[in-house]
């Protein structure tokens, strides 16, 4: 399993999975963040630890499941905020700062509790950069952001070598990366799941080392179902598929009825199509004494903003 998502616990979550039986132990996971910065090496490391003036003082946060602190400047204002990962104080999560009521900075820790990503915070707490590091101490990469938080340049110091690359946008750094990892061996198969975030860069492995790529188109394939298979504009997610313009081996749909508008619409387009349906479990005496008029729908949200809120129906 490959992923570009920056999250510092995905390797946490992975080893969960696989523990609820929800992923199969044999199948690792490769995270291109967590690679970059080296992040296994922490495990035999010690965490960072946290210091401050004598004069300042810390008060705990009440009410929360691992210890938050408050830690205030003698003239009364808070300077940070420290939440730990464990109730020993022994592993560090994440340490806000603040400086005029505002704030300024904030670092995270890695799963093993050594600073992993320092970012420095404009107006109305928009990142303006970040800095990564790996668990001994040593920046790897910089990411600096427009206001609208959008990436524009991303710098890639090789710690080992001293090698020095920047890059303008995230896909980018995972073609280069991909390649650092793939490109000498040729005849890999890749299912991509998430094409918005792969297929563009597996694009760019695959013209320098031949892969075989395999594209799993989710839904419409055109932006609203009423517009015209036949001239409609494409879903921005499979247009590069679609059109050919990166080429890949192979499309799976869900529906035979997709694949074959989508045959009609791209003749003579080099890819292969297929229909796999999403699969269910059915056995007759549910088939027949279920109740065709009941709907069941069910909302899962977070009131955290950065959790999107999903519908879903069964």
């Amino acid at each position: 399993m490959l992923t570009r998502a920056l999250n510092l616990d995905v390797h946490l979550n992975w080893q969960h999975y696989k523990q609820i039986g929800l992923v199969d132990p044999e199948v690792p996971l490769l995270s291109l963040y967590d690679d970059l910065m080296g992040i296994s090496e922490g495990e035999s490391l010690l965490p960072a630890k946290v210091a401050y003036d004598e004069g300042w003082k810390s008060i705990d946060v009440p009410n929360t499941l691992v210890p938050h602190q408050r830690v205030r400047h003698p003239n009364g204002e808070m300077r940070l905020y420290i939440v730990w990962r464990d109730s020993g104080r022994t592993v560090l999560d994440y340490i806000n700062y603040f400086f005029g009521g505002k704030k300024i900075q904030r670092d995270k820790f890695n799963r093993f509790g050594q600073l992993a990503i320092s970012q420095y915070l404009g107006e109305r707490g928009r990142v303006v950069k970040e800095d990564y590091y790996t668990p001994t101490g040593q920046r790897c990469l910089t990411r600096f952001f427009d206001e609208n938080q959008k990436i524009v340049l991303i710098q890639c110091f090789d710690v080992k070598t001293g090698a020095y690359q920047c890059f303008d946008n995230e896909d980018a750094l995972v073609a280069e990366w991909l390649i650092r990892k793939f490109g000498e061996s040729e005849g890999n198969t890749f299912l991509i799941d998430k094409n918005r975030s792969w297929v563009q860069p597996l694009g760019r492995l695959s013209q320098k080392t031949p892969q075989r790529l395999i594209s799993i188109i989710h839904s419409h394939h055109i932006r609203a179902a009423s517009t015209d298979l036949m001239k409609g504009a494409l879903n921005s997610n499979y247009v590069d598929v679609l059109t050919g313009k990166v080429k890949v081996d192979r499309c799976v749909v869900l529906t035979s009825q997709q694949q074959q508008d989508i045959q009609k619409r791209f003749v003579g387009m080099e890819y292969d199509l297929a229909c796999i349906p999403h699969a269910q479990e059915a056995s007759g005496d549910r088939a027949i004494k279920r109740d065709k008029d009941l709907l069941v729908a069910l909302w899962l949200g977070c009131r955290q903003k950065s959790v999107l809120r999903t519908w879903c129906t069964l």
